[in-house]
């Protein structure tokens, strides 16, 4: 572990990598995970962790991480590199490998953001790359800006799909950031799944996407679809956030989907919009919108669909 940290008053330095190939592996005998990681748990705040390589590789449960469990805010964690590849455990004996910014369970300060900068981002057999709260203070913002993205598959045990997402998760209260994709190509494939979701009482985020092309094809092993997302998930009371495409070309395959929904009475779903040159859906594809809210504003969408 290389780590920075404060457990007073006092904020902690920045963490700050400058190598021509930096790689996280595995885990201890414990299942303790190797990591570069900035966190605070106490008033002062995080610092950033910064990584500039030509090579990021997080393999068999390594962890890349900034987190507040107190009330300071956490840092900020900003990866610029030509190739980032996560993946699961070669023997799959531990879950995915962690790229993230969290604001963890019973604290009360805000996330930081999540900004990646790369030709290749490779999440393959599990992994996640996430910017997410678990208590009172908001999620942190995920920004890509790519060349190629690939999202694709899910763990060998099958209990982890690779994700590439913002959450406000089950017990917070705080709001969910915004995820917004720039890339020439979007695969989500095999049950990968790109989402901004809230499970809690803070809102879900925007997530946009704009790309040249942008492809969604097949389900997981256990038939979930590899999908984009924007939820506001079952007992949470939250809104769920806008679904936002802009593309040359959308591509949805094999009972891939791209949805809001709102599967709950309190939170309403977001809206659906696509500016693209041509989509095509084949093969039981689905571009749905869909809620369970009682909530009536007439001044206010959703479950909306938009297509230009």
């Amino acid at each position: 572990v290389v780590y920075a940290c404060t457990s007073g008053e006092g904020n902690a330095g920045d963490l700050t990598i400058n190598a021509t190939d930096v790689q996280v592996i595995g885990t201890s005998k414990d299942g303790g995970s190797s990591a570069l990681f900035n966190f605070t748990s106490s008033t002062g705040d995080a610092g950033d962790l910064t990584i500039k390589t030509n090579t990021l590789l997080l393999t068999d449960g390594a962890e890349v991480v900034t987190s507040t469990f107190g009330k300071g805010k956490g840092g900020n964690l900003s990866v610029e590199a030509q190739d980032i590849k996560l993946t699961e455990s070669r023997d799959g004996s531990f879950g995915g490998s962690i790229l993230s910014t969290s604001a963890q369970r019973n604290s009360t300060g805000s996330a930081g953001d999540l900004t990646i900068k790369t030709n290749t981002l490779l999440v393959r057999d599990g992994p996640i790359v996430t910017a997410s709260t678990f208590g009172e203070g908001n999620g942190g913002n995920l920004t890509v800006d790519a060349q190629d993205v690939q999202v694709i598959g899910e763990s060998k045990d099958g209990l982890f799909s690779s994700a590439l997402g913002i959450a406000s998760q089950t017990s917070s209260t705080g709001d969910t950031g915004n995820l917004n994709i720039k890339t020439n190509t979007l695969l989500v494939q095999d049950g990968g799944i790109v989402s901004a979701s809230t499970f809690g009482t803070g809102k879900g985020g925007r997530l946009t996407i704009d790309a040249k092309d942008v492809q969604v094809i097949g389900t997981s092993r256990d038939g979930f679809p590899s999908g984009l997302f924007a939820s506001a998930e079952p007992n949470s009371t939250g809104d769920g956030g806008n679904l936002n495409i802009n593309t040359s070309a959308l591509q949805l395959e094999n009972g891939a989907k791209v949805s809001v929904q709102s599967f709950t009475e309190e939170g309403t779903a977001g809206n659906l919009t696509i500016n693209a040159d041509s989509i095509r859906l084949n093969k039981n594809a689905l571009l749905t919108a869909d809620t369970l809210s009682n909530k009536v504003d007439p001044e206010t969408e959703q479950a909306t669909i938009n297509i230009n």
